[in-house]
């Protein structure tokens, strides 16, 4: 048996959710009551079929689950679909997802799942890139657009605006930002970045896969292993040295350094 899991991060102020797919199940932690380590969950949602991926906005607390039969569950906050069952493993938890509508296979606007990548979700707006096309697929209209791509998509990302958009970074490090089904270039990385994030005043923070961090064209550390945004303002981030770095997104200032070594016993 091969066991595949899949993790997505949401960063929001009211709630900080991590969600793994096992298979059928989907496991929720929500850290902003407890530290509760995959594969524990604070709950579950468990699917008749397989979850391939999932498309979340943290903002309107908005989750889908892409199934593979080309299905798309949506969640609510209230029980609905009788076949999909929500499982609370912690008592304390108040707020949890449960499946209210599947847009079935003949609905659904993915043609072929294995070709679907780069799932995300504004709102009511479901994105996908399919035989180099974007697609858009309105979740309470069922109304579908699509763009041309002349470039491979790498990875993308969401700002958090108070109107959110959409951007790709292609297979050289530039980035692109969707408006009104138009792409327009915003900036070039030196290097592609396998994660990025649209940050403060216009910025990028990029993460290499060869450890490499960047604040638009700048190299801010060449030993990064991870990073993430702390409420919109700080980038923080560790090294192969086990320092842990935070720096100002608002100044363009470091605030603070820990270091941490290991020691064998």
């Amino acid at each position: 048996m091969t066991w595949s899991w899949t993790s997505q991060v949401s960063y929001t102020n009211a709630r900080s959710l991590v969600f793994l797919i096992d298979g059928c199940h989907l496991f929720v932690s929500d850290f902003t009551h407890s530290s509760i380590s995959p594969p524990m969950s604070s709950y579950e949602i468990i699917c008749p079929l397989p979850i391939l991926a999932i498309a979340f906005d943290d903002d309107h607390d908005q989750l889908v689950l892409i199934l593979s039969d080309r299905s798309l569950a949506i969640c609510g906050s209230s029980p609905g679909l009788t076949d999909y069952r929500t499982k609370i493993n912690l008592s304390q938890i108040k707020s949890v997802h449960y499946v209210v509508l599947l847009i079935s296979p003949l609905e659904s606007p993915i043609k072929n799942i294995h070709n679907a990548t780069h799932f995300r979700l504004i709102n009511q707006d479901f994105y996908f890139i399919e035989e180099s096309h974007l697609y858009t697929y309105n979740l309470e209209t069922k109304t579908k657009t699509s763009l041309l791509l002349n470039f491979n998509c790498l990875t993308t990302a969401i700002d958090h605006e108070e109107i959110k958009h959409l951007y790709l970074q292609d297979e050289h490090g530039k980035i692109f930002r969707l408006d009104n089904n138009e792409l327009h270039a915003k900036m070039h990385f030196p290097r592609p970045c396998s994660h990025f994030s649209v940050v403060l005043n216009g910025q990028f923070v990029g993460l290499t896969e060869n450890y490499r961090l960047y604040i638009n064209t700048n190299e801010l550390a060449h030993n990064c292993n991870s990073y993430f945004i702390h409420d919109k303002t700080i980038l923080v981030y560790s090294t192969l040295q086990h320092q842990l770095a935070f720096r100002s997104l608002a100044s363009n200032q470091n605030v603070a350094e820990i270091s941490h070594r290991r020691t064998g016993k």
